[in-house]
């Protein structure tokens, strides 16, 4: 692997009906954080994000993809970002018995837990921060 490949798992949640959502983002950053943040760390987890979707800044991509058929843009409310060395670290997290009480159980209340979309794969960094990595091709 090089140093610039990881595995990444994403994950796409929605709000429950009726929660709204400055509240939501609230509960994320100032409850779901510090409770699940240890746990992700350790796991070997060496970088986990949270990117908030607001509804407000949906209506200005749609309307420049309204002459490309099939696209979208997605109406989630948050995607969780986990960054680890292999699959072997996202498998531990999930087995773990304090997965559920610290991310699952907690977040029934704030969450539509009917629906989530994930994905699992590999990041190669070409640009970071404006610089180029090693991963570039060099022909």
């Amino acid at each position: 692997m090089r140093e610039t490949e990881f595995v990444k798992v994403t994950v796409q949640h929605w709000r429950k009906e009726g929660v709204k959502e400055e509240d939501f983002v609230k509960w994320c950053q100032e409850e779901q954080v510090p409770r699940y943040i240890g746990l992700v760390k350790k796991h070997g987890f060496f970088r986990w994000t949270m990117y908030f979707t607001p509804s407000a800044s949906r209506a200005p991509l749609e309307a420049l993809l309204a002459g490309k058929p099939g696209y979208k843009v997605d109406d989630y409310d948050v995607v969780l970002n986990y960054y680890a060395p292999s699959l072997d670290n996202v498998v531990s997290l999930m087995s773990d018995p304090e997965f559920v009480t610290r991310a699952s159980e907690p977040e029934q209340a704030w969450v539509d837990t009917t629906r989530a979309h994930l994905q699992i794969g590999h990041e190669v960094v070409y640009l970071d921060y404006g610089e180029f990595t090693s991963t570039l091709p060099t022909d």
